[in-house]
């Protein structure tokens, strides 16, 4: 709550990297020590952890955000990086942003041959939303009007997303809405309707219809919407009556429990010693945008990881993502040493792109597309490379645009006397 009063939006990097973990190794964990009570074991995909390495994972995986967060801390030693006030054209620049992301989000492949950039691109539409529900300020609407294009906003974002597959950005696309109602003093006291609202479409809707989607019949489908729009039609009734409040929160709270990994892991380096980087090897092509190498293999180790532990034969045949988590890979590649320094060089990165973001990001929708980016990020970190990889093309995208603005716009612009023959000169 400290670190969100700190900040302009009420919401940052860091603020909401505690509010994702308060439950992901705050409540998720009690959960888990109640069905390892009697010294039983956790099933990860289709192996099983002991009681013993899941304690060690979870103090692992609290070791990589401490240093996680130390890296994040050197953001107040780098240089900040105000925004202009906002311009005439703020909100044709939003509603620019808005097209950006739509299009980056639809049409997926048309951006492909920019590798990590199309990934950032497709978060314009969000960054757009985001500028309208906290920039209510900016536009000359009404209350009624503001609110009613938000509401727009987010069924788009809403319905872009769904071509992932993933909960978290699904879900992600009403995120804005709770932050109006955090912001908005006059609708405040709605917050907890709101919240309320939230968690129970999560629970009920999103999670065991996705769910289902990825293990139904329908997997082969190559339209994830399509898929997801056929599961909810076809089990409106199953879904609901087969899963209590109770199942789908406890089933919650383990996915949400970020430590297995990072368990089966640790026993992984007790059995066979450490990788040394050879899970690692395509950080040696990562950085390559796909227009130069058509054919460069994929970047993102979900669907090997899921091969890996077996759940399916190979990873072209794998429909769900596993995450390996940043602190899994440098922990199996390098030991705590490793841990500790990449989760800090992770931290530092995400912290210098944060700075780069300004004092107040609000006011200039492409600083605005960085600062979400940043914080909404945070919780998801399937593997180290990747997050590295994303922040070098953050800082290469956004590093010369802020410093373009802070020697345009980073002092107030001194206001020129009238020229001699003004009428204002004359007595």
């Amino acid at each position: 709550m400290r670190e969100a009063k700190r900040s302009t939006l009420a919401l940052n990097p860091l603020s909401f990297y505690f509010f994702w973990d308060a439950i992901a190794v705050g409540v998720a964990p009690i959960y888990i020590a109640s069905l390892l009570k009697d010294g039983g074991q956790i099933s990860f995909s289709v192996v099983t952890v002991d009681s013993a390495l899941v304690v060690k994972g979870y103090i692992l995986y609290m070791c990589g955000g401490f240093f996680l967060h130390c890296g994040l801390r050197t953001r107040p030693l780098l240089m900040r990086v105000s925004g202009p006030n906002p311009s005439p054209r703020f909100a044709s620049q939003t509603a620019l942003m808005m097209v950006v992301g739509i299009v980056a989000g639809w049409h997926r492949n048309w951006f492909a041959g920019a590798g990590a950039l199309s990934g950032i691109l497709q978060w314009s539409s969000f960054a757009a939303v985001c500028t309208v529900a906290l920039g209510r300020r900016y536009f000359p609407w009404s209350g009624l009007t503001h609110f009613s294009v938000l509401c727009v906003g987010c069924l788009i974002l809403a319905f872009i997303n769904l071509d992932t597959g993933s909960k978290y950005y699904i879900m992600l696309a009403v995120f804005p809405l709770l932050w109006f109602f955090v912001k908005e003093q006059p609708v405040r006291k709605m917050l907890p309707v709101v919240c309320v609202a939230f968690v129970i479409s999560y629970l009920y809707i999103v999670a065991p219809v996705v769910t289902m989607a990825r293990t139904s019949n329908a997997v082969g489908m190559d339209d994830p919407r399509a898929q997801i729009y056929d599961t909810l039609r076809a089990h409106t009734t199953s879904y609901a009556s087969a899963g209590t409040l109770r199942m789908l929160t406890e089933d919650f709270l383990f996915r949400q429990y970020p430590a297995i990994p990072m368990a089966f892991l640790a026993g992984h380096v007790s059995d066979y010693g450490l990788q040394w980087g050879a899970t690692m090897d395509y950080a040696m092509y990562a950085l390559i945008p796909r227009v130069i190498w058509r054919n460069k293999p994929n970047v993102s180790r979900g669907a090997w990881f899921t091969a890996y532990l077996g759940f399916s034969a190979s990873e072209a045949d794998a429909t769900t993502s596993t995450g390996i988590t940043a602190s899994g890979e440098l922990y199996w590649n390098f030991g705590l040493g490793g841990l500790a320094i990449g989760m800090f060089i992770i931290g530092a990165m995400k912290g210098y792109l944060w700075s780069l973001s300004g004092a107040n990001p609000l006011s200039n929708p492409f600083l605005m597309l960085l600062y979400v980016f940043v914080t909404f990020t945070m919780p998801d970190m399937p593997e180290a490379v990747t997050v590295v990889v994303s922040s070098i093309y953050c800082a290469i995208l956004f590093g010369g645009t802020a410093i373009a603005y802070r020697k345009m716009f980073g002092r107030d612009k001194q206001v020129s006397p009238p020229p001699i023959d003004s009428p204002l000169n004359r007595k």
